[in-house]
């Protein structure tokens, strides 16, 4: 539905900016004729260049103004969209979520408890690291002395 919109949008500004074109054009032509008339071939290409910009300054200024439309519409949708989607969702809830906050308190009350038992669990991990890293044995790992025997009698390249 949207993208139809939006096409049809495209298609009246296109129309419209044809129709300005045409009837800048026409102006110009006439303005040309009154010219050749009176004045000189110069005062002529003066003016011819003075149209041109004023008609490229009001297309710039139509595109402009287009755009400032497209992204109001756009941003209306999007506020539209986010108001009836979000106010809906929050709406319901209300009621339980003072409920929650009933639980939360009763909750406080036990926090005490859960500290001591984090410490005893740090303890018991503290010793558990402790026993799987002493129990591996050092054999298998060259000594500290040998890799620098090894370091330095290496021959240099």
């Amino acid at each position: 539905m949207m993208m139809m919109m939006m096409m049809m949008m495209m298609m009246m500004m296109m129309i419209m900016m044809m129709l300005m074109m045409m009837m800048m054009m026409m102006m110009m032509m006439m303005m040309m004729m009154m010219m050749m008339m009176m004045m000189m071939i110069m005062m002529m290409m003066m003016m011819m260049m003075m149209m041109m910009m004023m008609m490229m300054m009001v297309v710039v200024v139509m595109m402009m103004v287009m755009m400032m439309m497209m992204m109001m519409m756009m941003m209306m949708v999007v506020v539209v969209v986010v108001v009836v989607v979000g106010g809906g969702g929050d709406d319901d809830d209300d009621d339980d979520d003072d409920d929650d906050d009933d639980d939360d308190d009763d909750d406080d009350d036990d926090d005490d408890d859960d500290d001591d038992d984090d410490d005893d669990d740090d303890d018991d991990y503290h010793d558990d690291y402790h026993d799987d890293y002493h129990e591996h044995d050092h054999d298998d790992q060259p000594n500290r002395h040998q890799i620098l025997d090894i370091k330095f009698t290496r021959p240099l390249h």
